[in-house]
Formats: structure tokens, sequence, C-alpha cells
């Protein structure tokens, strides 16, 4: 609706933002943007998942879903006890984290490097963190 209407955005940065988000809209179901990972991580990963040692808040970040998959896998005094009890299923071993990571550069697509200033909850964090990802996916 807005990009019908740009003169309802006040300056340059929210309309270049909002070509950057509509980019990234249109190749969100493509192979690009999809990323194996162990049965049942996805549907914790987007709102309750934390990286396993360094608890940092995953919200669906592919830089932070590989953190979260290496922590895990250099525990192996638990086994694969922790990636069962985390994501509540049998499933899941370390052997299929270990393969994903063995093999992520044909199964995960290429992630951004984020800085700081995507953490941010401005215009311009998001503008940049769209700007890396929409790198990555075209």
């Amino acid at each position: 609706m807005i990009s019908k209407f740009p003169e309802l955005l006040e300056d340059e940065i929210e309309l270049e933002c909002l070509r950057e988000l509509e980019k990234r809209a249109q190749v969100t179901h493509t192979q690009n943007n999809l990323m194996l990972v162990p049965y049942g991580y996805n549907s914790a990963r987007g709102f309750r998942l934390k990286t396993y040692k360094s608890n940092q808040k995953i919200q669906d970040r592919l830089d932070l879903t590989i953190v979260d998959l290496k922590e895990m896998l250099e525990d192996l005094e638990l086994g694969d006890i922790v990636i069962q009890k985390r994501l509540n299923n049998n499933k899941s071993t370390l052997d299929s984290v270990k393969f994903l990571l063995d093999n992520k550069n044909i199964l995960i697509p290429q992630i951004p490097l984020y800085t700081d200033k995507y953490k941010l909850n401005s215009i311009e964090g998001i503008l940049e963190n769209s700007k890396a990802i929409n790198e990555t996916l075209w």
C-alpha cells in the first residue's frame, strides 16, 4: 500500500528501506532463502530459542542459527540429549547437526555478516540489514 503512495513517506531513506523490504519479500520463499536444520528446530528458533552457550535470542537469524548449532556440537559431554531436550523430540541428533555444518556450503545459504548497526531498532538498521540479506538472495 505504501509503495503505491510514496509521498506518504517522509524522506529518501524511508523510500530506500521500503524498496529493499519489497525486494526481500519477493524472494522470501525461494531456494536461496531456505536452510536445513534439525527436525523441530524451526518451530523453536523464531520465538523462544537462544543460542546454547552464549544465550543470544536467535529470532530466526541465520548467523545465530549457525552459532547455536556449533555451540551444541561442541558439547560432547551431554551428546544428543542436549538437542533433543531443547527441541522436545528424539529425532534430532548431534550427527545431524554435524552433517549440516560439514556440508553448510551446499545446504545453507550464504549468511550476511551482521554488525552492531543491524541490531539497532531504527530505519537505518533495518535498511542495512535488508541490503545485506538481499545481496545473498539475488
